[in-house]
C-alpha cells in the first residue's frame, strides 16, 4: 500500500522527529504527508492532504487534539485517528471513543506499541479497500444488469412484442413508480467524429432531468422511455431538441437533431407510444433538407444569439435575433411557415436550456403568433425577459444545486464532504472546489449555515431546550453547537431564544 499517507501532530519538534524516524524505518511504504505543531495547523494540514492516518497529541496550543478531530470530522470522515496522551483518564477515553478515535497511546510512546498500532490501522485500511472494491464491482454488475433490463423492455416495446404481463416485473426491477410514460426517439445527422459520444451526451442530460431509461441504439437513432404520471408538465420535445443542439455544437455539426415523441400511455400500452414516436420523427424530416450556405449561416447567427443572451447583452441579443429571423425569412417566405416556426422553437429551446429555465408551452407561444411581425416582436420580448431573469438569478451548476438540496433535507444527520460527493457522483476535492468557486463558501460553511437557520426556527418554539435543538440540527455535542451558533449569530442559543433576535 504505497499510497497510504500519515500526518503527525505534536507541539514538540523532537517528538515529531522521533515519530518520523520510527515510521520511516518500519514503514517505508508509508508517506508522511505533513507535520503540524498546533491544533489549527493540524486541521489545515489534514484537510489539505487527506491522509488515511493521523497521529495527534491531545495537548497543544490553541485547539487540543479532540477539538481537532471534531472539526476535521465535519469535512473528512475516512481518516483513522490515533490519539497520543500523557494521561490515562476516563474522560479522555470516553470523548475519544465518541469521536471514533481508532486508538490512543500513552506518552512516552514506545516504539513497539506505535508500530503495532500503525500495523493494525493499515490492516483496517486494506480491509476497507477490499470491501470498497467488492462494492464497486457489485455496483458495476448491478448497473450492467439494469442496462440490460432497460434494453430488454424498450426493445420489446419498439418491436411490438407482447410484454404487458411482464410490465409489473420490469417496474419492480427498474424501480419505476410512475403509472405511465412516453417514448422518445432521437436521430442524429451523419457527422464526423464519435457519434456514440454525442448520443451519450444527450442520454446523460435526459437521465439527469427526466430519469430517462434506455438509449437503445438503432443506427443513428436512440429510443428512450420517460416514466411519468399524467400531470407531468415538461415539454419533452423541446427539452430533447435543446440537449441535442448542445451536444452537436461541440462537433461542429450544423444540421438539427430530429425528435419524435409518442403520447402518454399507461405502462402496459407503451408500444403505441413507440409507434407514434417513429411516425412523428419521420414526418418531421421535411425540415431536414436544408443544406449549403443557408444552414451554415443559420448556425452562426443562432450561436451569435445564444452567446449574446448568455452574456446578458440585451442590445446585442436583440440585434442577433433580428438578424437570425431575417435570415430564416429568406428561406421561409410564406406564412404560416412550419419550417420557420420550428427553427425558432429550436433556437429558443437551446437558449432556455443553457440558461436552465423552464420551456413549458414554448411551442404553443411560438405557433400562436398570427404573422411574422408578431413572432418577431414575441422574440424581442422573450429575450428581454430571459436576460432580466438571468440578471437576478444566482445560478449554480446541477451538481451544486443537487448537493445543496440534499443538505437542506439531510442536515439533521451526520453528513460529510465525502458523503455529499458520493451522493453527487464526484470526488470530494472536485466538490470542494465547486463550492468555493460557485458559492464562495466551503462545504462546511454552507452546511453550517443551513443548520443554523434551522436552529433559529426551532429556538423560537416555546419549551425547546438548547440540547434538543442541537440534536435536531445534526450536532451530538450541545456545547460545540452553542459555540458554533454564537460564532455565526453573535449570541448564544439561549440569548437568541430569550431575546428579540428573531423575526
Amino acid at each position: 500500500m504505497n499510497d497510504v499517507k500519515i500526518v503527525l501532530v505534536d507541539d514538540e519538534a523532537p517528538v515529531l522527529e522521533g515519530l518520523s524516524v520510527i515510521i520511516r524505518k518500519n514503514f517505508p511504504e508509508l508517506s508522511i504527508a505533513a507535520t503540524a505543531r498546533t491544533g489549527r495547523e493540524a486541521v489545515d494540514r489534514i484537510l489539505d492532504t487527506r491522509p488515511q492516518i493521523a497521529l495527534i497529541d491531545i495537548h497543544m496550543p490553541g485547539m487540543n487534539g479532540l477539538e481537532v478531530i471534531r472539526e476535521v470530522r465535519q469535512q473528512f470522515t475516512s481518516c483513522i485517528f490515533i490519539l497520543v496522551t500523557a494521561y490515562e483518564r476516563f474522560d479522555i477515553a470516553r470523548d475519544a471513543f465518541g469521536l471514533g478515535v481508532y486508538s490512543y497511546l500513552l506518552k512516552p510512546v514506545r516504539q513497539n506499541k506505535l508500530v503495532e498500532t500503525i500495523e493494525s490501522a493499515l490492516t483496517v485500511i486494506q480491509q476497507q479497500r477490499r470491501k470498497d472494491q467488492r462494492m464497486e464491482d457489485s455496483r458495476t454488475q448491478l448497473e450492467r444488469g439494469q442496462r440490460l433490463l432497460q434494453y430488454g423492455l424498450l426493445s420489446a416495446l419498439t418491436h411490438h412484442e407482447p410484454v404487458e404481463h411482464l410490465i409489473p416485473h420490469y417496474c419492480e426491477l427498474l424501480g419505476i413508480r410512475e403509472q405511465g410514460g412516453r417514448i422518445i426517439l432521437t436521430e442524429l445527422p451523419a457527422m464526423p467524429g464519435d457519434l456514440e459520444r454525442a448520443h451519450d451526451q444527450i442520454e446523460e442530460q435526459l437521465q439527469y432531468r427526466l430519469r430517462a431509461l434506455g438509449g437503445v441504439p438503432d443506427g443513428h437513432r436512440r429510443f428512450y422511455l420517460i416514466p411519468m404520471n399524467q400531470d407531468f408538465t415538461i415539454d419533452l420535445v423541446q427539452y430533447t431538441l435543446s440537449c441535442g443542439q448542445q451536444a452537436l455544437q461541440g462537433w461542429g455539426v450544423s444540421q438539427a437533431i430530429l425528435v419524435g415523441a409518442g403520447n402518454y400511455y399507461p405502462l402496459s400500452r407503451l408500444g403505441q407510444s413507440a409507434r407514434e414516436a417513429v411516425d412523428r420523427l419521420l414526418s418531421s424530416k421535411y425540415d431536414d433538407t436544408l443544406q449549403g450556405g443557408f444552414e451554415e449561416t443559420y448556425t452562426l447567427k443562432r450561436n451569435d444569439l445564444l452567446q449574446a443572451t448568455a452574456k446578458r447583452r440585451t442590445e446585442l441579443a436583440l440585434q442577433a435575433w433580428e438578424a437570425l429571423f431575417s435570415h430564416l425569412q429568406t428561406r421561409y417566405s410564406t406564412w404560416p411557415s412550419p419550417g420557420l416556426q420550428t427553427r425558432v422553437v429550436q433556437s429558443f429551446a437551446l437558449i432556455l436550456h443553457t440558461a436552465e429555465m423552464p420551456m413549458a408551452n414554448l411551442s404553443e407561444e411560438i405557433y400562436s403568433n398570427p404573422d411574422p411581425e408578431s413572432l418577431l416582436d414575441w422574440g424581442r420580448s422573450r429575450i428581454r425577459g430571459i436576460i432580466d431573469s438571468m440578471a437576478f438569478a444566482k445560478r449554480y451548476s446541477p451538481i451544486i444545486t443537487k448537493v445543496i438540496e440534499h443538505l437542506q433535507s439531510q442536515y439533521p444527520n451526520q453528513i460529510s464532504l465525502e458523503d455529499a460527493a458520493d451522493f453527487a457522483g464526484v470526488s470530494p476535492s472536485y466538490l470542494s472546489r465547486l463550492f468555493t468557486e460557485e458559492v464562495g463558501s466551503t462545504f462546511v460553511e454552507v452546511l453550517t449555515g443551513i443548520r443554523m437557520e434551522a436552529a433559529k426556527v426551532l429556538l423560537c418554539e416555546p419549551g425547546v431546550s438548547v440540547k434538543e435543538v442541537s440534536y435536531q440540527v445534526g450536532y451530538s455535542d450541545p456545547n460545540y453547537f452553542s459555540r458554533i451558533f454564537r460564532k455565526v449569530t453573535g449570541v448564544s442559543p439561549t440569548e437568541f431564544s430569550e431575546g428579540d433576535h428573531h423575526d
